[in-house]
């Protein structure tokens, strides 16, 4: 028990020090990253779906888990859109702290930028 404690307790100071702590100016907010690749998704599924001409039910339906919150395809919203507002109105405050250049582009690829390859397999394949 304790030595699984202190195993959390050190992955929480490393993540810590990973996206707040490296050198450079804090100069972006970690809620901006993840706002824009929220944002940008929808664009770069619908740029698969043409530049592979991939337009199979399988890549709609992933482009309205990324691309909408359950719409259709005839009315298709912008699921970056709907989280920008909710961000507006509902800020986390865990995602208000500013970080470096470094830990934005860490964070975009060790998390936000994994997303990208399951659109990019579908389309492809």
């Amino acid at each position: 028990m304790a030595a699984q404690l202190e195993e959390e307790f050190f992955m929480l100071k490393f993540m810590n020090y990973m996206l707040y702590e490296l050198p450079g100016p804090k100069i972006i907010k970690f809620n901006h990253s993840i706002n824009l690749q929220k944002c940008l998704m929808p664009f770069y599924i619908i740029f698969l779906m043409l530049y592979y001409n991939n337009f199979s039910d399988a890549m709609f339906y992933y482009f309205i888990l990324h691309g909408s919150y359950g719409k259709t395809r005839k009315n298709l919203s912008i699921v970056g859109v709907m989280w920008f507002i909710k961000d507006s109105i509902f800020p986390d405050p865990s995602f208000q702290v500013k970080m470096s250049p470094i830990s934005a582009g860490l964070t975009w690829l060790t998390v936000l930028g994994p997303y990208l390859v399951p659109a990019y397999r579908l389309a492809s394949g």
